[in-house]
């Protein structure tokens, strides 16, 4: 019976001590938890406000353009370094595979005129970041073309061609309704001579 009694007491003392280092234990990994998740709200409210600005007309300024060897081919995979050397600010992309890239540099209204770099391996073009800064509904931005490259049709090129097109095919229903008209009247023309010469020899036959 003792023994049991002993047994029973370092049994309940020894779980109290575990329970209270479990406890403690606990408290440190809730606290350690809650740091955590601190920081990532933190981080989750910081990152959207970056992405965000870069959505305004006046924070943003787009570089386009592609990539293409000497005989016109797009280069694909091609890294492009698109820079701002005043603030150090740069934007890395890669081409897609028809050769094309887009890149956009969180500039300001204060950065118009500045001078913005695009490179590929190396081949370094600058470009002129030209736009007005009173102007906050206006897209900015400008095209660096590497290689042979090729023109866009342009909305008034298009508009030229459409108008070429709906002139020659109203061009061609008018002189289809033209050959229509003239093919029955020649039908017309055939079935009055027959006539008469039908009219004809029946009077002929009549007289003799």
């Amino acid at each position: 019976m003792i023994h049991r009694k002993t047994r029973g007491k370092i049994g309940s003392r020894g779980s109290r001590a575990d329970w209270g280092a479990g406890s403690r234990w606990g408290d440190a990994r809730w606290s350690v938890l809650g740091g955590s998740l601190l920081v990532m709200a933190g981080l989750g409210v910081m990152a959207p406000a970056v992405g965000w600005a870069t959505h305004d007309v006046e924070h943003r300024f787009e570089v386009s353009g592609s990539v293409r060897t000497a005989d016109g081919s797009p280069r694909s995979d091609q890294k492009v370094i698109v820079a701002h050397p005043r603030t150090k600010i740069s934007e890395t992309v890669f081409t897609d595979r028809n050769g094309s890239y887009s890149a956009v540099l969180h500039l300001h209204d204060s950065d118009a005129g500045d001078p913005v770099t695009v490179t590929v391996g190396d081949e370094e073009k600058t470009i002129t970041a030209a736009f007005n800064p009173a102007d906050h509904r206006t897209p900015r931005g400008g095209r660096v073309d590497f290689g042979l490259s090729v023109a866009e049709p342009s909305a008034d090129r298009s508009v030229w061609w459409y108008g070429i097109g709906g002139i020659v095919a109203a061009g061609g229903v008018l002189y289809w309704r033209l050959r229509s008209r003239h093919a029955s009247r020649r039908r017309l023309e055939g079935r009055s001579k027959s006539r008469r010469a039908g009219s004809t020899r029946v009077k002929g036959k009549s007289h003799g």
